[in-house]
């Protein structure tokens, strides 16, 4: 399991816990923004590689982000060393406590899960210099304009002195995260592609993931696991 997430991407989550400015200039700030004021329904797909090794997270969830409540429900792929697993994997968060789902057993997470999005996207969305639009696509039945851009780890040397030592060091190595959002009519963030390059002396990562966004403004509801269910250990 630590495998799994250490090839997870890691850009966009440690500016959520940064926090980060909105510039007037920027034209998805708005609907960046929206994506943690309001409920918000997501889908993703994110697959890490690094040589012949690959990692696929795939699933949906539900995030108020103001109000810290999130879960979603994930399969999570592996193939590492020539050997491959399947799993499933579910993920809640109420306040500051989040949870992990792993082998029919819930553990306490000491870092956030990466598939609890919006908020990450939106910081990078917002945090990123310069933005470029580009053609639009058809997202759920819905017409966009896109928007393209490329947060660098340059970029993200001003947002450090907020960083805690243990996001400081997974922030090590990362290069770019190239992004483009999808805009509808009504200025909401429907949908985000990402590219992640992740690089130290002897591994390089690359992270593609793409994120749809529905249902904003409807309530979300998280209930906190069984306490039977709950381990004390570590997830493996």
């Amino acid at each position: 399991m630590k495998k799994l997430l250490s090839l997870l991407p890691v850009g966009g989550l440690l500016l959520a816990a940064c926090g980060s400015s909105t510039a007037s200039s920027n034209p998805v700030a708005a609907g960046a923004t929206a994506l943690t004021s309001q409920e918000v329904h997501f889908c993703f797909i994110t697959q890490a590689t690094s040589g012949a090794d690959s990692t696929q997270l795939e699933g949906c969830g539900d995030q108020n982000y103001s109000a810290h409540l999130a879960s979603a429900t994930l399969t999570s792929s592996v193939s590492l060393s020539g050997q491959s697993q399947s799993e499933k994997v579910g993920v809640k968060r109420i306040g500051k406590i989040e949870w992990i789902y792993f082998k029919n057993k819930w553990y306490v997470q000491k870092e956030p899960f990466p598939a609890t999005s919006p908020g990450s996207i939106s910081s990078l969305l917002r945090a990123t210099p310069t933005v470029k639009k580009v053609a639009g696509i058809k997202v759920l039945g819905q017409s966009t304009t896109g928007y393209q851009g490329v947060f660098t780890a340059a970029d993200l040397s001003s947002h450090k002195k907020s960083l805690t030592s243990s996001m400081a060091t997974s922030l090590t190595g990362l290069k770019s995260d190239t992004f483009t959002a999808y805009v509808n009519s009504k200025g909401q963030v429907v949908q985000v592609n990402q590219t992640e390059l992740v690089t130290s002396s002897s591994t390089r990562v690359t992270v593609t993931s793409t994120v749809q966004f529905s249902h904003f403004g409807e309530k979300v509801a998280i209930t906190k696991p069984p306490a039977s269910e709950i381990s004390k250990g570590s997830p493996t």
